[in-house]
């Protein structure tokens, strides 16, 4: 299930046409998601922060490996869970969606939505996605 760690929402952190209750429905609705998302309530340090940065720390040594062709052995596969009856499927993750000024791809002006939040902090003045702020 999506983390989403420290949270304390209020309709004024949501923008104007997002209801809490909303927001917290498609938290519970949201089932095994890949990464946390931190709602940082202020300029406080986030140890827990640091969980998520050992998990993309393993996830990137493993994509390294696999860049220069080296996959798990037999020995981890078959110490990894099992998923049977497994198929292909997608799943929502939270996002901003808004007009653009200033990305290097997109034209300003336009209407478009992030990718998935990592960082979401409006006390601060900033979000954040896995490629930029």
């Amino acid at each position: 299930m999506r983390r989403f760690i420290d949270v304390e929402i209020d309709s004024a952190m949501l923008g104007p046409d997002t209801s809490v209750s909303c927001f917290q429905a498609s938290l519970c609705d949201v089932a095994n998601e890949s990464h946390a998302m931190f709602i940082i309530k202020d300029n406080s340090p986030n140890a827990r922060i640091g969980i998520e940065i050992e998990r993309l720390k393993s996830l990137i040594r493993a994509l390294e490996l696999a860049r220069n062709g080296e996959h798990p052995g037999r020995r981890a596969l078959e110490r990894a869970p099992v998923l049977r009856n497994w198929k292909l499927a997608s799943r929502p993750e939270p996002c901003l969606t808004g007009t653009v000024t200033g990305h290097p791809s997109i034209k300003d002006g336009r209407t478009n939505r992030t990718s998935g939040l990592w960082l979401y902090s409006p006390a601060v003045g900033y979000a954040r996605t896995l490629s930029r702020l």
